[in-house]
């Protein structure tokens, strides 16, 4: 699943929208980890209004890069403990690492963060980039899937 609420570029107050869409996106992973489902986390892809373009939107940019950077450092948490932070857990609470290991309580985990950009940098000449400037075409989504697979073949369970 990939997630992307275009929301906190729209709002006011910026850091309530990346709030907002930091804790909807942990919502996602604990959903899926509480079932046992590992995760990966990606960053907001890059797009017309993201990058510096003639004609483009410096706030959405700064937005677009503290969001990223908000995705990052939490994912870099989660990774590091194996489990929900206590900000982004259910009910507040926090599983101990061992009942994780052992399978009691959160048996999923955040395997890796992956940045978009890296995969299918934004290009306006590009034939991976819709004429919006905002989403992929068909090629795109499939160059994307190319380039995120090797990256999802690492945490692969045999």
């Amino acid at each position: 699943m990939m997630a992307f609420d275009g929301d906190p570029y729209c709002r006011r107050d910026a850091d309530s929208g990346v709030a907002d869409l930091l804790t909807s996106v942990a919502a996602l992973h604990g959903l899926c980890w509480s079932r046992g489902v590992d995760t990966v986390a990606l960053t907001v892809p890059p797009n017309r209004f993201s990058e510096a373009l003639e004609g483009g939107a410096p706030d959405y940019a700064a937005r677009w890069t503290q969001t990223n950077a908000a995705l990052e450092a939490w994912a870099e948490g989660q990774i590091a403990v194996g489990q929900w932070s206590e900000e982004h857990g259910p009910e507040g609470r926090k599983a101990p690492a061992a009942d994780v290991i052992k399978g009691h309580g959160w048996a999923g985990r955040l395997l890796c963060c992956i940045d978009t950009a890296a995969l299918l940098p934004y290009s306006e000449a590009s034939p991976y980039w819709e004429a919006d400037g905002l989403h992929m075409t068909a090629a795109g989504y499939e160059a994307f899937a190319e380039g995120l697979a090797p990256h999802l073949l690492k945490h692969v369970r045999t």
